[in-house]
């Protein structure tokens, strides 16, 4: 065992004793005498087993549901959506791609040819995928206005 290692072994334990004890840092910190390239990967392991503990933990309290995406309708069939920006009518943007996906259309990240509409309440918003939009005359709405033409009452 190198001196390097032997003070790596000592300094691990050392924090990991801390780690239980105190609830100190969270992250190793490299000691004078190693060198920090090689403390990355083990520093990145510990985290990534103290990740994954808590993701363990956050699920034994947590009950996930996957979303029907069956179409149940035709309202945006054969169309490509690309939501944007703050939604008031809906919980979320997910819901609203949900819903969406339930009339048959199709939800993407970012606005291309193939886009049909970009939902934004900022119609006048001069982010890059409004820019895009215009650009490349795709329509923009706003939610109320996707409301009016897409849900039915």
């Amino acid at each position: 065992m190198s001196q390097n290692d032997y003070s790596l072994s000592i300094h691990l334990e050392n924090w990991l004793v801390s780690q239980e004890t105190q609830r100190q840092p969270k992250y190793l910190v490299p000691s004078m005498e190693l060198d920090q390239k090689s403390l990355m990967p083990l520093s990145a392991g510990v985290r990534i087993q103290k990740n994954i503990a808590q993701l363990e933990d956050l699920l034994d309290e947590i009950t996930v549901q996957r979303t029907n995406t069956v179409a149940s309708g035709n309202l945006c069939e054969g169309l490509t959506f690309v939501v944007t920006g703050d939604v008031h009518h809906y919980a979320n943007r997910n819901e609203l791609k949900a819903y969406i996906e339930s009339q048959g259309g199709k939800v993407t990240g970012s606005v291309s040819k193939s886009t049909n509409y970009l939902i934004n309440n900022d119609v006048t918003s001069s982010s890059s995928k409004n820019t895009k939009a215009k650009k490349l005359n795709i329509p923009i709405l706003s939610e109320e206005e996707f409301i009016a033409r897409f849900v039915k009452d």
